[in-house]
């Protein structure tokens, strides 16, 4: 590739000019990792309010919202006040593989696990009131607020995701050209990639406020499970299924085919899965909005187990979320084997679509075969 004259916009996409980006970039320091994952940790103090329906009434202060309540599931869960989780490092373009060989268990106070800036003070105590008492008395009202939490969490994750990948442009810093078009080629992926999923979160939260404007509740799409006793376990998030948990194909999500690169992607449906600690059980549910008929199917597969619910829930959401936490003991008590299974799960499915290895690994989780289930409900529209 022949090189830009000074004045014109570089090669690699950010729109800059050739002099203010990539000349001389092979001459360059290293990029400091430690100030990236600094600039990572800021990018996570960045304060919006995701309220769009009710935005006149945002007030000024914006919470520290936790995704999984604090008070009423990761206290009963702590030790210490403390939870743990599996963590990776920045391994920014080096894939899942080397993700998974740098995740570690870390522990993090319940003030600071599952946080995140997406609404103001005056929206985060209004509008999920039975979300953080526990309150299941109405459970399409409880389902309502736990996809608009869990959506809103994942928007702000995702929002962090698409700035976070000009950071990345600067690894290769002091490499040779070939390296620099790899690292533009993986940042201007990754950009591409969580942007086409902030779209499709956003299209979600559309239909999720509608839902709230017109308060009809009873329109979300749910299944539960409560278990006989408090699991030591506790998660929330919203993923696009591509695989049902019975192997059978669902959608393409992250599959492209490579005419369909850095063009817009078509809309997948999105499904919410939670494990919610009570005082004497856990809420294992799965919700979705209204007449997604993919989401609906992977809901089934898991409610489907028999007799093997508990395991294969857990199984299903260390594949498709992150935002899982543990009690310390426990998950340090795992034994090798078991350990090295979850973090297998929680490398699976980044940026590329699930295989039927994958699921086959998902079920095979058996930590909870002894966790009888207590009360079941199913609410298809």
């Amino acid at each position: 590739m022949t090189d830009p004259g000074r004045n014109d916009r570089c090669w690699c996409g950010t729109g800059l000019k050739f002099k203010r980006c990539h000349l001389r970039r092979g001459e360059q320091a290293p990029a400091n990792p430690f100030e990236i994952r600094r600039k990572f940790f800021d990018l996570n103090r960045q304060k919006y309010c995701f309220c769009e329906f009710d935005a006149s009434n945002c007030s000024n202060v914006h919470a520290s919202a936790h995704s999984i309540s604090k008070s009423g599931s990761l206290k009963l869960i702590s030790e210490r006040s403390h939870v743990a989780t599996l963590q990776g490092d920045f391994q920014f373009v080096d894939g899942a593989a080397a993700y998974r060989e740098s995740l570690k268990i870390v522990e993090l106070s319940i003030n600071k696990a599952s946080t995140f800036y997406g609404f103001c003070d005056f929206h985060d105590a209004s509008l999920f009131p039975q979300l953080d008492h526990l309150d299941f008395s109405n459970p399409s009202k409880f389902f309502g607020q736990l996809i608009y939490r869990a959506a809103a969490f994942e928007k702000y994750r995702k929002l962090v995701a698409v700035d976070f990948s000009d950071q990345v442009r600067l690894l290769d810093k002091g490499a040779d050209r070939l390296e620099q078009e790899w690292v533009q080629f993986q940042a201007n992926l990754q950009k591409w990639s969580h942007s086409e999923g902030l779209k499709n979160l956003n299209h979600l939260l559309k239909g999720i406020e509608a839902i709230y404007r017109a308060r009809s509740f009873d329109q979300i799409d749910y299944s539960y499970f409560v278990t006989e006793r408090r699991l030591p376990f506790a998660g929330i998030g919203f993923f696009q299924p591509s695989m049902s948990m019975d192997g059978k194909v669902l959608q393409r999500v992250n599959i492209m085919l490579q005419h369909e690169l850095f063009h817009s992607s078509p809309h997948a449906e999105s499904v919410c899965i939670a494990a919610i600690p009570m005082k004497s059980s856990t809420l294992l549910c799965l919700c979705a909005l209204p007449g997604q008929a993919k989401s609906r199917k992977f809901m089934d597969s898991v409610c489907t187990a028999n007799g093997r619910e508990v395991s294969a829930f857990l199984g299903a959401m260390m594949l498709s979320i992150e935002n899982v936490y543990f009690t310390p003991s426990y998950l340090r008590a795992l034994s090798e084997h078991s350990l090295a299974l979850l973090k297998h799960l929680s490398s699976l499915g980044i940026a590329e679509d699930l295989r039927e290895s994958d699921i086959r690994l998902a079920r095979s989780v058996a930590l909870f075969s002894d966790v009888a289930v207590v009360e079941r409900a199913t609410d298809s529209r």
